[in-house]
């Protein structure tokens, strides 16, 4: 497993035909990534910040050339780039950080603020996130026809939950995606409501007090352990007390 963010890049193929490009995809990946931290939300704003990186630290993006690529050709390596790709190596990485066991995969759905536009809807993010490093381990866009708990069936497919906890909302407590967790060697915890009575009856039942609880002693004789009956009893010719 690759040790650091630029190194992960590296693994990630190029979807561009090798000639004429002049960087390589882990370089402008790794600038998008860097200014994106730095707080660059836009390309254009990203493409000014490389402008300002210094020879040595476009060495360190494996960029000899002695400037960054301009804007356009970010931009033509980011339309031809699955974004599943990125967030899949992405996702394995941020995993790897993590023991497997006893780790949580925490999986929830946001609309991204100031994500509508006139000519489209809002966009819809699935994400799963892992409280032991603090980072989200995989995202899906949940499409316009599509509902969450298909998105993350879909998503939980490519995830590494062996030994790891799978938690959600109720909406999440579905059969079909507990077997796909459990058959990948996985636990999950979710939420049960009135909606699924089936289900609410079933674990009632499983956490109700048992029909046959111990027996009480009769009152007013002592209740020895079995050892101690043991211990009192007397041995064959043993004279009586």
């Amino acid at each position: 497993m690759p040790a650091s963010i630029y190194e992960m890049l590296q693994t990630i193929p190029d979807p561009r035909h090798p000639s004429g490009k002049r960087y390589s995809l882990a370089s402008i990946l790794g600038i998008v990534v860097a200014a994106t931290l730095a707080g660059r939300t836009s390309l254009r704003s990203i493409a000014r910040w490389a402008k300002g990186l210094s020879s040595d630290q476009l060495l360190a993006l494996g960029i000899t050339r002695g400037r960054a690529p301009g804007q356009t050709a970010m931009h033509d390596l980011l339309c031809l780039l699955p974004s599943e790709t990125v967030e899949k190596a992405l996702g394995q990485w941020t995993a790897a950080t993590t023991p497997k066991q006893g780790r949580q995969i925490a999986i929830d759905g946001k609309t991204l603020r100031a994500s509508a536009g006139a000519e489209y809807p809002a966009l819809h993010l699935l994400a799963a996130w892992c409280p032991q490093n603090g980072g989200v381990i995989a995202q899906r866009a949940v499409a316009a026809k599509e509902n969450e708990i298909t998105a993350a069936k879909a998503m939980l497919e490519s995830l590494p939950v062996e030994g790891a906890v799978v938690t959600g909302d109720a909406m999440f407590c579905q059969q079909e995606l507990c077997k796909a967790i459990v058959e990948n060697k996985g636990d999950f915890l979710f939420v049960a409501k009135e909606n699924q009575p089936a289900l609410m009856e079933t674990i009632a039942t499983a956490f109700s007090p048992s029909l046959s609880p111990p027996r009480k002693p009769p009152s007013g004789k002592r209740d020895v352990p079995p050892r101690d009956r043991r211990q009192k009893a007397r041995s064959p010719g043993a004279p009586r007390s």
